[in-house]
């Protein structure tokens, strides 16, 4: 799998303009919001112990299954070195990252736009 990094910030904080300055790389892959966020967290929600599958899965089974929505995604982006996934979402699930990838970096849009 490719590496993976991450954009988040604010609603109108420049990720969207910080994507398409990435995308200028023939090397990255980076687009708007995508769901991945929020399938990783729906499934870790299914696997976790408040649900009643949670005896069906150990730690090893729900990060194989987390990396398996990442790579599934992305398959079709396999040209590409670096992938930026962009939610907002991952500045509050850093704790996920860091199980999930051995090399990550995020990078938090911070631009102010003053009318």
């Amino acid at each position: 799998m490719q590496k993976m990094h991450f954009i988040s910030g604010l609603p109108r904080s420049g990720s969207t303009l910080l994507a398409g300055i990435l995308r200028q790389n023939p090397h990255f892959h980076a687009a708007i919001s995508s769901p991945v966020a929020s399938l990783v967290n729906g499934c870790l929600e299914q696997m976790g112990a408040g649900s009643e599958f949670s005896t069906f899965f150990d730690e090893q089974k729900r990060k194989d299954i987390c990396l398996a929505l990442f790579g599934a995604y992305y398959q079709d982006k396999s040209e590409f070195s670096t992938v930026f996934d962009t939610n907002r979402i991952w500045s509050a699930r850093l704790h996920q990252l860091v199980e999930l990838f051995d090399d990550f970096k995020v990078i938090w849009a911070l631009l102010r736009f003053d009318e």
